[in-house]
């Protein structure tokens, strides 16, 4: 395998992932969860660019990565309405939804960046332990970047029967991270901060 399927993502903190693990721990006590989340191999995260990079191109997107990061400070953003989408199997499948504030500046910076290496022609094979097939990581760039850009946190659920909290939080980590199942951060692959302004 010389390909890998990534997600350039903001890592919340530790409250705010915390509360999505909480969410999803207690709807999957209730028979409502489609699958696990953690802070070891299913991170709660904010997606900003996706796509499947050759592995001799890895260290120019930890470069490109590395510089944009230190062209954005963390701000501050907002936990919204929770919302869901319906897959091909019918079942729904919420998350929460993130104020855009400047992600979406720093979406387009980092996909048009990151650009000359991505692509959306993956198998199996690219995926975290060949999880699944890639569908939505190949339907990216046309049904979920640039004017089509949401940002939320997946809540891996299929139903929520508790209040989501208005809370501001600020997001400072940014990582890569290898693709696994529903498009979830299987491995962080590499890690910075956005810059602080001093």
């Amino acid at each position: 395998m010389n390909k890998i399927a990534i997600d350039v993502v903001l890592l919340p903190p530790e409250n705010i992932m915390d509360l999505a693990i909480q969410i999803n721990k207690t709807e999957a006590e209730k028979g409502n969860s489609k699958g696990e989340l953690n802070k070891v191999d299913f991170f709660p995260h904010l997606s900003l660019a996706m796509g499947i990079i050759k592995k001799e191109d890895f260290d120019k997107v930890i470069e490109i990565v590395r510089k944009i990061s230190n062209k954005y400070q963390p701000q501050k953003l907002k936990l919204q309405k929770p919302y869901y989408v319906e897959g091909k199997d019918g079942q729904k499948s919420y998350a929460i939804m993130i104020s855009k504030g400047y992600l979406k500046k720093l979406h387009k910076d980092l996909m048009n960046q990151l650009n000359p290496f991505l692509s959306f022609d993956a198998t199996s094979k690219e995926i975290y332990n060949q999880e699944e097939e890639p569908d939505y990581v190949n339907q990216y760039k046309k049904i979920g970047s640039f004017d089509k850009y949401n940002p939320h946190i997946t809540l891996r659920c299929k139903e929520i029967t508790q209040k989501i909290p208005k809370q501001i939080f600020v997001a400072k980590r940014l990582a890569i991270c290898h693709i696994g199942i529903s498009t979830t951060c299987r491995k962080i692959l590499f890690e910075t901060e956005l810059k602080e302004v001093r």
